[in-house]
């Protein structure tokens, strides 16, 4: 996957609240678009994701995280 970078913004999901990078799949056509949000404080962990199809829109979230 190629990834545009959006910018920055905060994130508030069950997990916490986290300073994200907010990333877009680069794709040829317009027909369905996904937008990540990571979190560098967290090794880039996937904070948020969203994918919009055919008018239909899913996402999803960290509801929690834990370290080793």
């Amino acid at each position: 996957y190629t990834f545009q970078k959006l910018g920055q913004e905060k994130v508030s999901v069950p997990s916490g609240e986290y300073d994200c990078l907010k990333l877009q799949v680069a794709r040829d056509d317009n027909e369905r678009q996904t937008t990540l949000w990571v979190a560098p404080s967290l090794g880039y962990a996937t904070i948020k994701i969203r994918h919009t199809e055919d008018g239909d829109s899913i996402e999803t979230h960290l509801s929690r995280f834990n370290t080793r």
